[in-house]
């Protein structure tokens, strides 16, 4: 029998089976559209972290403006803590650095700028480690990856980091000195905080020990939380979190099937073949989204969280169907050397 049938709680074992594979049907739905969907999800991306990003200033100034300092936990509209907004920023600035970069609509490579640059300044001010560690070590391994098509995307993500370490300054440090407020920032307390660290070692340990319980099946999908401990419900990591409630079989056809794909996408960015350079700033960028989502999953629960869920499963089908036609393309080059070489033998047979 299957695992989530014998798990403790079956039904909600069935629920996250359902909920994984409702993200993966997303993914592949993007993953078939038309070549223009990368760009459009870039843009839809790009415009609603903006958005998000302007109304969030908009009402920690006009809060300011009535004498109330700047909110900490509970600033982040729509999230019951700032850590599930820093799961989706880690995902959400590499894709509108990306289109800010290619968008052929100026308005949207302005908007997308906005966007990035807010959500570097609000990630510094939640303390946002994991975040700009994923971000920084992605923009580092795009660097290595392709170093001439990533120096765009690398330049333009330094004067982003610039950009944004300037507004979290004027925002959360000028700005409330002028006002008479008290200025606050979580990085010293997030920078001294050996407890997390600590508290991650002793998740992980709980989540390996269940694992031995069950290696080959798992204790069941979602069935950390089932046996509650005073630190989180879940391990914070995805790659240990999926071995103990997934099992060994699972874990290794998932990982298998990531490298694989990985395996593949670097292939395909190392030679792009005939794409425009706007595709290939488009491929670097959601390479570099999923990377960033891969390195945070292992320190956050960015892959169980809903709305993160939902932009990483939106990035991986975008990354799809970039590679999907960049390798049409590629095909449709190989045949017109083909055609070519076939039509100069019969000139000089004739």
């Amino acid at each position: 029998r299957s695992r989530p049938a014998c798990s403790a709680r079956p039904d909600w074992a069935w629920r996250e089976l359902a909920l994984f594979t409702d993200l993966l049907l997303m993914a592949a739905v993007i993953g078939l559209g038309q070549r223009d969907g990368t760009r459009q999800l870039l843009r839809v991306a790009a415009l609603a972290f903006c958005f998000y990003g302007v109304l969030e200033v908009l009402l920690i100034n006009t809060g300011m403006l009535q004498g109330l300092p700047a909110p900490h936990m509970d600033f982040a509209l729509g999230y019951d803590n700032p850590r599930f907004f820093n799961h989706v920023a880690t995902v959400a600035m590499p894709l509108c650095l990306t289109a800010a970069l290619t968008d052929e609509a100026r308005w949207c490579r302005w908007l997308a700028w906005v966007g990035v640059v807010l959500g570097i300044s609000l990630t510094l001010y939640t303390g946002g480690r994991a975040v700009l560690l994923a971000d920084t070590v992605a923009m580092l391994l795009v660097l290595v990856l392709k170093p001439s098509a990533a120096t765009p995307w690398s330049w333009a993500a330094l004067k982003a980091a610039l950009s944004g370490t300037a507004v979290f300054l004027l925002q959360f440090w000028v700005l409330p000195k002028a006002l008479s407020l008290p200025a606050w920032s979580d990085w010293g307390g997030r920078i001294g905080d050996e407890g997390s660290v600590t508290s991650r070692w002793v998740l992980w340990r709980l989540a390996l020990e269940g694992w031995e319980l069950s290696p080959w099946l798992g204790m069941g999908p979602m069935h950390f939380a089932h046996h509650p401990n005073v630190d989180a419900a879940h391990p914070h990591n995805i790659f240990v979190q999926m071995l103990s409630e997934w099992g060994l079989i699972a874990f290794v056809i998932a990982c298998s099937a990531l490298v694989v794909g990985w395996i593949a996408i670097v292939r395909r960015l190392r030679h792009p073949g005939v794409c425009s350079h706007a595709d290939r700033l488009r491929g670097l960028g959601l390479w570099a989204t999923l990377t960033a989502a891969l390195v945070d999953g292992c320190f956050s629960g960015n892959l169980v969280m809903p709305v993160s869920q939902v932009w990483i499963a939106a990035a991986a089908g975008a990354l799809w169907c970039w590679w999907r036609h960049t390798g049409a393309a590629e095909a449709v080059q190989d045949d017109s050397q083909l055609q070519f070489i076939q039509r100069s033998w019969l000139l000089n047979s004739a």
